[in-house]
C-alpha cells in the first residue's frame, strides 16, 4: 500500500486544483458577464464600431475587404475595453433609459434624473465630472469630485460644444453619461473643461490632438476613437 500512497496523493491533489482552477475560471466568467451586460447600452451604443456590413466585390478585392473587415471587428471590441472596466454600473433604480444618439453625433444617457432648475441655453451651470479617454483605454483625465466643480456660463464657447450639447436639459441633480466624439470635442487646448493638473492636461491633449492617429482610425474604423471622450457629468 506504501508504494501506491505517493501516487495516489499526488493524483488527488491534481485533481483538486484542477475543480479549484475551474471553480474560480467560472466564477471569473459570471463576473465579467455581469461586467459586460451592465455595459450593453454602451456598447450597442457604438454601432458603427462594430459594423463590419460593407458589399464584398470578386476575386482579390473581395479578400482585402474582408481582412479590413476583419481588423474592424477586432479593434472595435478592442476600444470597447475602456467601458468595461473604469465605469462603475449606475445602479438598477437609477437607470432610465438606453443610450440616446443625437444629429451632432453626441450619445448620452441619463443616469439619474433630477428634479431641480432645468439647465437652458445660457445658463450659468455647476457642474462635476469625470472625464475618461475612449483612446487610453477608459483612462481618466478629470475627476471634479476631488477638486472643485466647474462653474461656467452656456453658450459663450467656454466649453467643448458636445458638453454643453449634453448639459442641455438637464435639471438638478441629474446624472447623465455622455459619449463624445471628437468633431464636437476637444478640438484645441483653449477650450474648457481645461484639466486642471500638468499630468492629466499633457494625457488629454497628447490623445484628443493626435492628428496622425485621428486620420489612421478614420481610414480603418469610418470614426475615429482618439478624439473621444467619456463624461460622467453631475449637475
Amino acid at each position: 500500500l506504501n508504494m501506491f500512497r505517493v501516487p495516489l496523493l499526488a493524483i488527488a491533489t491534481a485533481w483538486h486544483l484542477a475543480s479549484t482552477i475551474h471553480v474560480c475560471a467560472f466564477s471569473t466568467y459570471i463576473a465579467c458577464d455581469a461586467k459586460i451586460s451592465s455595459c450593453m447600452p454602451l456598447i450597442e451604443s457604438v454601432p458603427q464600431i462594430l459594423s463590419v456590413g460593407r458589399q464584398r466585390s470578386s476575386g482579390s478585392v473581395a479578400s482585402m475587404e474582408h481582412g479590413t473587415d476583419t481588423r474592424r471587428v477586432f479593434l472595435g471590441h478592442f476600444t470597447l475595453l475602456p467601458f468595461l472596466a473604469p465605469i462603475v454600473p449606475a445602479a438598477a433604480s437609477e437607470r432610465t433609459q438606453r443610450f440616446e444618439t443625437r444629429s451632432s453625433g453626441l450619445q448620452l444617457q441619463d443616469v439619474l434624473v433630477g428634479n431641480g432648475e432645468e439647465v437652458v441655453p445660457g445658463s450659468r451651470v455647476t457642474f462635476h465630472y469625470i472625464g475618461r479617454l475612449a483612446g487610453r483605454q477608459g483612462k481618466p483625465f478629470e475627476d471634479t469630485y476631488l477638486d472643485e466643480p466647474v462653474r461656467v456660463q452656456l453658450g459663450k464657447d467656454y466649453i467643448i460644444k458636445g458638453l454643453e450639447e449634453g448639459l442641455l436639459g438637464m435639471k438638478e441633480g441629474s446624472k447623465r453619461r455622455l459619449l463624445v466624439p471628437s468633431d464636437i470635442g476637444y478640438q484645441d487646448r483653449n477650450v474648457g473643461p481645461i484639466p486642471r493638473s500638468f499630468g492629466n492636461r499633457q494625457r488629454l491633449y497628447t490623445t484628443v490632438l493626435n492628428k496622425e492617429r485621428t486620420v489612421r482610425e478614420r481610414e480603418a474604423l469610418g470614426s475615429d476613437i482618439a478624439g473621444k471622450v467619456l463624461m460622467d457629468v453631475e449637475v
